[in-house]
């Protein structure tokens, strides 16, 4: 996964997918440590075509181990993500997203509270960078912490059509707030997801309302 081709990347992902779906559980037990700290690896350093390819390789090996084992990689993923590696934190958004999609509702609250109070301190960051551009500095100079916003945004609103209840809550406020000052972020891709999480929120908002009138 090192190779220094694209082509020659593809092809030892192509052969880990057959390796995972083929390979009898207790052989992909033994080896995930070291199968998924390679992926995450890749996730943190390759480009952005070749990422997409090992998530959907770590989701497949997520949903193919035993499940006893999905606590160690989601103990992995929390602690990097709240560590102040940017890089890693990216990765760890990135992984926490997947196990977001295999876990479904057994993705607990006390995970999704701890996500949240990082993500939170993230997408403050983030807004403090944009008004620190007010002094002249270029993009490049001052957002160098794009990523990790951009992927822990796209692991929020996983989480929020997981769990439809947390969008609505006031404990949230704040995050909404600053969800709002980053809509005039410069990088089109974190506007699009920002886009589409207001967009989200207000027709949480819109189908609340209307339980409520019909309950009245």
């Amino acid at each position: 996964m090192r190779y220094a081709h694209y082509a020659g990347r593809e092809t030892v992902l192509e052969m880990l997918h057959a390796f995972v779906i083929k390979f009898p559980k207790h052989i992909l037990d033994e080896h995930l440590n070291t199968i998924f700290m390679h992926l995450v690896l890749c996730l943190a350093n390759d480009n952005d075509n070749f990422r997409s390819m090992t998530g959907a390789a770590v989701k497949l090996l997520i949903g193919h181990v035993s499940k006893n084992l999905i606590p160690s990689i989601l103990e992995f993923s929390l602690s990097w993500y709240s560590g102040g590696v940017q890089l890693v934190r990216s990765a760890a958004a990135q992984v926490l997203g997947l196990l977001v999609e295999v876990m479904g509702e057994d993705f607990k609250e006390e995970y999704i509270n701890h996500v949240l109070q990082v993500m939170t301190s993230i997408f403050q960051l983030a807004v403090n960078v944009l008004k620190n551009r007010q002094l002249g500095l270029s993009v490049e100079a001052t957002d160098c912490s794009w990523t990790e916003t951009y992927y822990s945004l796209v692991l929020l609103e996983k989480i929020l059509h997981q769990f439809h209840g947390l969008c609505l809550p006031g404990h949230l406020e704040d995050m909404w707030e600053t969800i709002c000052e980053l809509l005039v972020h410069p990088h089109v891709w974190l506007r699009g997801v920002l886009n589409r999480l207001v967009a989200f929120y207000f027709a949480s908002v819109t189908q609340a309302n209307r339980a409520t009138k019909r309950s009245h």
